[in-house]
């Protein structure tokens, strides 16, 4: 899955972020008069994606050391009767939310972009639904290195050239290599 710039790089931000595009949608689309089938199936895929990444991720989290407690418990725990595994009880989906095929995500995307395609889009409409993402500068993370290199005396009978580089940032090496 190719990421986007404008979607959350972290897990916490993501379940806020399908919830402002699911109430936003509507809204904008008043403008846009995107087909109505389109734009349901994109409002459950961000719905279904909300529920997956915010309630559901969280209550397996919350369920993770239960099951740990058990094993330890089944290894070396004590006491008569028979040993049962806790039992993961999935919460329940929202209302309006139905099932969703895999690919939700990439759906969603490929629905932003016939957002930005639309004659009708505007910046404005992009902002509301989040889906402008950050410019394409060096400080945004672009992936080629910076080199420098720097000619340096170690004596009178030699010399040497330091190298080093950044990349998004970041110094990666920086390393002398003698002349003689």
């Amino acid at each position: 899955m190719k990421g986007q710039r404008y979607f959350p790089n972290t897990v916490a931000e993501r379940p806020g972020w399908f919830e402002n595009y699911a109430l936003q949608l509507p809204v904008v689309n008043a403008t846009l008069g995107l087909l109505a089938a389109d734009m349901t199936n994109s409002l459950n895929d961000a719905g279904f994606c909300q529920y997956a990444s915010g309630v559901w991720l969280n209550a397996v989290r919350d369920f993770g050391p239960a099951g740990t407690s058990a094993l330890d418990d089944l290894y070396g725990g004590s006491g008569g009767g028979t040993f049962a595994l806790p039992v993961f009880t999935v919460p329940t989906l929202p209302p309006a939310v139905g099932a969703v095929a895999p690919g939700a995500l990439n759906r969603i995307f490929a629905f932003v972009q016939t957002i930005k395609a639309s004659p009708k889009y505007t910046e404005a409409i992009g902002l509301q639904l989040k889906i402008v993402g950050a410019a394409d500068t060096p400080a945004a993370g672009s992936n080629a290195p910076v080199f420098t290199l720097k000619t340096e005396h170690l004596g009178a009978a030699q010399e040497s050239v330091r190298i080093s580089f950044k990349k998004a940032g970041h110094q990666i090496l920086r390393q002398r290599h003698p002349h003689r």
